[in-house]
């Protein structure tokens, strides 16, 4: 009998939780409450129930923005929205009205931008606003709009915090992606399949480890009730890089040019959708 072994990649966990305590108009614990979040992110709806002390907690949740609601019989139902983005902890922490009158409270607070900046120093850039910017559409355009992120490493390699270009995590899913070399990420994916970047520079949790520099953790795009997709073609030329004025780009007369002048085109599509709709 052959038994082979085959490598494992570290993984760590790309969703988010959102946790929080029911109370009363006099701060006391609430029981019982029935807890419910919804997302287009989300296939169906999730409930949990609020223990003895009021507390509740939803893990594992795809980033994205979600409804939160909260009822009660005799008490106001509470609605309340908020964007989770990939290894963050949004804490929400109702606060129920002993109601007479059948009655929604709805809470409309500002209302989370394309950029979210969380308690961990941690800066997430969602695929639309990076499709609005004029910048490359890949990983490390992303990375580097996020305050304390530098490409200072050799060749133009990301550093975070001033550490070395090789100190930081890159995870794609929640699965390590870096290369071995210069601890970049490898090319593993395809651009308009990313949904949402975070790049924490501070705080981060231990379950991440293995980094002294930051963690870059990109999402893919997931399935929910509505069928999306996209169809892109990007073309370059080799010719349309500018040249520097050392000699190494300018070959003597006679030898083959710097730069080759053919236009290479890159085509990419993603389709997504619920298999069955909840």
């Amino acid at each position: 009998m052959l038994v082979v072994a085959g490598p494992v990649l570290a993984q760590t966990n790309p969703t988010g939780t959102i946790s929080g305590k029911a109370t009363d108009q006099q701060g006391l614990p609430m029981p019982g409450v029935t807890v419910t979040v919804e997302s287009p992110a989300l296939q169906g709806v999730r409930t949990a129930i609020t223990s003895a002390n009021g507390d509740y907690i939803f893990p594992f949740l795809t980033p994205g923005d979600y409804t939160v609601t909260f009822t009660l019989t005799g008490f106001n139902t509470l609605k309340q929205t908020h964007r989770v983005s990939p290894g963050q902890t949004v804490t929400v922490n109702p606060s129920l009205n002993v109601s007479t009158v059948s009655e929604t409270v709805t809470v409309t607070g500002t209302p989370t931008g394309d950029i979210g900046q969380g308690s961990q120093v941690a800066t997430s850039f969602k695929a639309d606003l990076m499709n609005k910017l004029p910048v490359n559409r890949t990983l490390n355009a992303a990375v580097l709009l996020a305050p304390g992120v530098e490409g200072s490493g050799p060749n133009g390699n990301i550093s975070i915090n001033g550490a070395m270009s090789f100190e930081s995590l890159y995870l794609i899913n929640g699965v390590v992606v870096n290369e071995n070399i210069r601890g970049q990420a490898n090319d593993l994916f395809i651009e308009d399949a990313i949904q949402e970047t975070a790049i924490t520079t501070a705080a981060v949790s231990a379950e991440y480890g293995r980094f002294q520099g930051g963690v870059v953790s990109a999402l893919t795009k997931s399935g929910g009730n509505a069928v999306s997709g996209s169809a892109r073609m990007t073309v370059d030329n080799d010719k349309w890089t500018a040249l520097t004025p050392f000699s190494g780009d300018h070959p003597p007369v006679g030898a083959a040019p710097a730069r080759t002048d053919k236009i290479v085109p890159t085509y990419e599509f993603t389709l997504g959708g619920p298999i069955k709709k909840d």
